[in-house]
């Protein structure tokens, strides 16, 4: 939606009920819909049997689609964002086709699909085993059947890297995956459904089940070759543990799924993936408006948002317009979720280097709109850092890791084009220094700037550093050690 909205295309974005949705869909164009995950959902058939055209995500064969709604009989697909908007302009100079394409769907639906057929057809079911042959479910239309029952005893392992892999595809444009040669090859088979994932392997892929016949997933199927040390980063890597040992090279991953004996998972990062609640950040005593999103289970946000509320809301009040709010550090965006309920109107910059906070800021920022992540850790110079996922004895040469990206926060900034920095919140720990150092020719006109720290030495170079131009306005100090502190401009 975002690229159709960036490409200037006529786009109407609303909620509606089903009726107005209906109305929506007979009398637009082109009805886009994008099923996220490997999933055959009901707007499909929502939109068709409204009399609309179908524009929808391309899936895999494992979804069914193609035998239901044929693309270019009763819909058309798209893979890509620059396929999406070659296909919206193709319609949209050629509308007569889209109009036949619905005609079509709809008289498809209106003669198969309807509820008048389809109750008729769950009753035959339940009440005499009988289904239509289009409707009648048999291992032969599904190619990955024998080698997935073949494999049952792997359910366990398979779910627990099936479920949270599901997860970042739903939300992540193109996921890249790395099977290592002693995995089972039903694993890939389970994958494989997924239809924006981009799998890579040792060598020549081994085939469980005639998946590459299968059209779409020969092209994302990857053979690497040469060291470990020329591979990409890889968003998620399944590996065993003596493929690992093999490799004598760390492998570079932001999550990982490691076997060991019997395929049984010995350590994962991405468990909580699917862990999620929802946090309600409501400003007590207030007039803002509450705001929704979600956290990790485990996780005590509550603290977070009782810490910036009692520096930050008594400073808000004094505010002149805020345009432009940017949040170091943002974690899951909670900080940035209360400067939301503080400051409607401001664009939110929002810099996170953690793969687990950034699933979540991500969805948590087109909640709070207007809301912008950028996937780098803020510092004083660009590097490159690795943190250890697998085995933890820093020692080994082998094992996992993470490749976390920072950059240099001056240029950074510019780069975005910011004039001028109305709020700043900096919650890096001991590296906040080193970034509010970089930042100096934005730090005289902050307005607010509200920043954490991590010793002592750490809070006396933050107070000598922006002594000059800005005051301590409030602030909170646990142990002498650690604790945050809102500075406002002296102006």
């Amino acid at each position: 939606m975002q690229a159709l909205k960036e490409a200037g295309l006529p786009i109407l974005i609303k909620a509606a009920n089903r009726i107005e949705a209906a109305e929506r869909f007979a009398n637009s164009l082109i009805s886009f819909n994008c099923s996220q995950n490997a999933d055959l959902n009901l707007r499909n058939l929502e939109v068709i049997s409204a009399g609309g055209f179908l524009l929808t995500d391309r899936l895999s064969f494992a979804s069914g689609f193609n035998e239901l709604l044929v693309p270019g009989t009763y819909c058309d697909t798209y893979d890509s964002e620059d396929e999406l908007l070659e296909k919206v302009r193709y319609y949209l100079d050629h509308p007569q086709e889209a109009i036949e394409i619905a005609r079509r769907a709809y008289q498809a639906f209106d003669k198969q699909w309807h509820p008048r057929h389809r109750i008729q057809n769950l009753l035959d079911w339940v009440f005499g085993g009988e289904l239509p042959e289009p409707f009648r479910y048999s291992p032969r239309f599904e190619v990955r059947h024998f080698v997935s029952t073949a494999n049952s005893h792997l359910i366990d392992t398979r779910l627990a890297v099936y479920e949270p892999v599901q997860e970042l595809h739903r939300v992540q444009e193109r996921l890249k995956v790395f099977l290592s040669r002693g995995c089972p090859g039903v694993i890939a088979a389970d994958l494989l459904d997924l239809p924006r994932l981009e799998l890579y392997g040792e060598g020549s892929f081994v085939d469980p089940c005639a998946l590459l016949q299968q059209r779409g997933v020969a092209e994302r199927v990857h053979e690497l070759t040469g060291e470990p040390a020329s591979w990409p980063v890889f968003d998620v890597a399944v590996c065993t543990v003596e493929d690992l040992q093999r490799l004598k090279q760390p492998l570079k991953a932001n999550f990982a799924f490691v076997l060991g004996e019997d395929h049984q998972l010995v350590f994962a990062n991405a468990e909580r993936i699917t862990e999620t609640f929802l946090i309600d950040l409501i400003q007590k005593d207030s007039s803002a408006p509450s705001a929704w999103l979600r956290g990790y289970e485990g996780v005590e946000y509550e603290e977070t948002v009782a810490n910036l509320s009692r520096l930050y809301e008594p400073t808000a009040s004094l505010l002149p317009e805020v345009k432009v709010v940017v949040d170091v550090g943002a974690g899951v965006g909670v900080a940035s979720a209360c400067f939301r309920t503080f400051h409607p109107q401001a664009a939110i910059h929002c810099f996170e280097v953690d793969p687990l906070a950034l699933h979540l800021l991500q969805q948590n920022a087109l909640s709070l709109g207007n809301c912008h992540v950028h996937p780098v850790g803020l510092a004083e110079q660009n590097s490159l850092k690795t943190r250890r996922l697998w085995p933890e004895d820093s020692q080994t040469e082998w094992g996992v890791e993470q490749v976390l990206v920072f950059r240099e926060a001056k240029a950074t900034l510019q780069e975005l084009g910011l004039q001028r920095i109305d709020v700043l919140r900096v919650a890096i720990g001991g590296q906040g220094v080193e970034v509010l150092a970089s930042l100096e020719p934005w730090l005289k006109d902050v307005k607010v700037i509200y920043v954490e720290f991590g010793s002592e030495q750490n809070r006396k170079q933050i107070d000598q550093m922006l002594d000059p131009s800005h005051m301590i306005w409030q602030g909170e100090i646990i142990a002498g050690q650690r604790g945050s502190l809102c500075y406002l401009r002296r102006a």
